[in-house]
């Protein structure tokens, strides 16, 4: 970790199958030597670098976490290179019953001023990006979700129903660039305690289903806006039946580059 001249594992690195934790973060590591799937006892994978060779029978990096069913931590970078959300859907997120921690990180588009950089290939790569992080859904145990850079239009399938991940402690939400919506039900999370919202500059306002309530309950909803939350919430009678309360758990909630907020 931090070794900025490492850029390249050495194919023998497929002999060490007791190996439980490899951490390429900080490194200038781009691709794997096929077969790292093989590593089956590795518990934490961090930097994990997304890469594609086309030539032959355009294997991805991606295909090799389809066998690491052991993994408790796990960090992918450059999902930006996935170039089709079926070699996503090949590392089997929602299949590993032991991953606690999922940190999902494409290359920011947000220039140094907080505007949206633009390519002429924009659409083309926001559908990319809406298929890709659809097909990296979590398994249901998952406890920490960190996603980064994401630059799709709309809000991926399993963002859409929260509810199906009912251990969740903390959500960050970093330069998440176009999407104008966040995860549907959260206020609905059981243990959910930590929400970090920085820099989301499409986000216009914020409604009723980060709650997943009825419209009947709108006049009883009360929201509190700001740049720069941290605080603790308990929003009495926001919804009806036995969810009573939401964000029940919630110590920790923050809201930072919130630039097209109209309060």
């Amino acid at each position: 970790m931090g070794c900025r001249n490492f850029h390249q594992l050495p194919d023998s690195i497929l002999k060490l199958q007791n190996m439980r934790f490899l951490d390429f973060r900080g490194t200038r590591l781009t691709s794997i030597p096929p077969g790292m799937g093989k590593l089956e006892n590795l518990v934490n994978m961090l930097g994990f670098p997304t890469y594609l060779d086309d030539r032959g029978h355009a294997w991805s990096s991606l295909e090799e976490l389809r066998s690491l069913s052991n993994l408790k931590w796990l960090d992918l970078r450059g999902l930006e290179l996935a170039s089709s959300g079926s070699m996503a859907a090949t590392a089997m997120l929602n299949s590993k019953k032991h991953l606690k921690i999922l940190d999902l990180t494409f290359a920011s588009r947000l220039t140094d001023n907080g505007m949206i950089e633009g390519t002429s290939n924009v659409i083309e790569e926001q559908e990319r990006a809406e298929v890709v992080l659809s097909n990296l859904c979590p398994p249901p145990c998952v406890e920490c979700l960190t996603v980064n850079g994401y630059f799709g239009y709309r809000l991926p399938r399993w963002m859409r129903t929260m509810s199906d991940f009912p251990s969740l402690r903390r959500l960050e939400l970093k330069d998440y660039v176009c999407c104008k919506q966040l995860p549907v039900g959260l206020g609905q999370l059981p243990f959910l305690d930590y929400i970090w919202i920085d820099h989301a500059p499409s986000i216009v306002s914020i409604g009723h289903d980060l709650l997943f309530l009825s419209s009947s309950s709108a006049d009883d909803q009360k929201v509190t806006t700001g740049t720069r939350i941290t605080r603790k919430l308990q929003l009495h009678g926001l919804s009806r039946g036995d969810a009573g309360v939401a964000f029940p758990k919630l110590e920790t909630l923050g809201l930072k580059g919130m630039l097209g907020w109209r309060v």
